[in-house]
């Protein structure tokens, strides 16, 4: 038998003598979390940050938007961002 467990499910077992005991089953499924570091290379001054929590690194729950903001320094200019995974931008 196939439950949709998204809210409890109470199972009853009866006995022989017609007793009874019913059991409520609730799942919960942890939420995964991934790492990311970022590896900053410049020719240049400036800072990069995480717009969510003003730091670059951290741990994030699967699903989480992260945003990465460069900001160049006085005499800097931020040109893009280059992927060196995938050699791309």
């Amino acid at each position: 038998m196939e439950n949709n467990f998204t809210n409890p499910v109470t199972y009853r077992v009866t006995a022989e003598n017609s007793s009874y005991q019913d059991y409520v089953v609730t799942v919960a499924i942890a939420a995964t979390s991934y790492s990311f570091a970022l590896d900053v290379a410049t020719d240049g001054s400036g800072s990069i940050y995480n717009t969510t929590n003003s730091t670059a690194n951290g741990s994030y729950d699967e699903g989480t938007s992260v945003t990465a903001q460069a900001t160049a320094d006085s005499g800097s200019i931020f040109i893009g961002w280059y992927d060196a995974a995938s050699g791309g931008t």
